[in-house]
């Protein structure tokens, strides 16, 4: 990418490579435990990085977003956070989030997380 760079160029970089795993071999398999306890811990991990992000930068436009696999394939799909800014109108697919089926989806601002004070 050479400078200056379109903004959609910089946001679609920042959102592929700010991809956190977040880790649930060690919870209950059952869905009805797995699901509530991956997300909470993602949510936790996410405000964290956020909380912390606000501090150093806090006229950012900050986001992260949760992805939870929810479908019978819940064990196997993953659960991720991916942790970006606003640059413009990218990314647009986040405004209706009744789209994803397969997939729980939280969107998350840097304002918006726990112990953020503005």
């Amino acid at each position: 990418m050479s400078w200056p760079c379109e903004e959609r160029s910089i946001a679609r970089l920042e959102y592929e490579i700010n991809d956190v795993g977040i880790p649930g071999v060690d919870l209950d398999d059952d869905r009805n435990v797995f699901l509530p306890t991956i997300a909470a811990r993602a949510r936790r991990f996410a405000s964290t990085i956020l909380q912390s992000a606000f501090e150093s930068y806090p006229n950012q436009e900050l986001m992260a977003v949760v992805s939870i696999g929810v479908d019978e394939e819940y064990l196997t799909h993953g659960t991720t956070v991916k942790f970006f800014t606003l640059r413009g109108d990218y990314p647009d697919w986040f405004d209706n989030l009744e789209g994803f089926r397969s997939e729980a989806m939280l969107l998350l601002r840097a304002v918006d997380a726990e112990g953020v004070s503005e």
